[in-house]
């Protein structure tokens, strides 16, 4: 049997200036390290999630989740030693920065914008494969009418040897 999945929106890939691109990569550490920190802050985020878990049920769970899994408590020995390996163990972060690109009056470049930084949304490599597939079968199908588009953007990505 066959199955798709796609995302619920796709838009045709598009040039990224590269100044732009080293600009965010150069940030990516960053924010990286301001994650990890934030995420062994157990009274920072204790604080600032405990208004938000009475209306959100997964905020909750997940906010409960955290406790259970990284919090030990060391007033009262009883927990078993709960939480005690998760806060020596290992970590792996998976973050994905998303921005957008708005135009610099100083240079006519472009200066990056970041709109959303996720923590939890790793499920999306996964659909790349397909997405460039989807990707792949708008161009041809509709290559008559991106002709144009698409050859200015090789023009951009390329230089003028396309």
């Amino acid at each position: 049997k066959t199955s798709y999945q796609c995302a619920p929106i796709s838009l045709l890939p598009n040039i990224f200036p590269a100044t732009a691109f080293w600009k965010a990569k150069i940030l990516a550490p960053s924010f990286n390290l301001l994650v990890d920190r934030i995420s062994r802050d157990e009274n920072f985020l204790r604080q600032t999630l405990d208004g938000v878990k009475e209306y959100d049920p997964f905020t909750r769970k997940l906010l409960d989740l955290y406790i259970d899994i990284y919090c030990s408590n060391d007033d009262n020995d009883d927990d078993g030693g709960k939480g005690k390996f998760a806060l020596l163990a290992d970590r792996l972060g998976i973050q994905r920065s998303d921005y957008m690109l708005h135009p610099n009056n100083n240079d006519d470049g472009f200066d990056i914008k970041q709109v959303e930084l996720n923590t939890i949304a790793s499920s999306f490599a996964g659909l790349a494969v397909s997405t460039a597939g989807l990707h792949r079968q708008l161009t041809t199908r509709y290559q008559a009418e991106l002709k144009d588009w698409i050859d200015s953007n090789k023009k951009c990505v390329m230089g003028n040897t396309v």
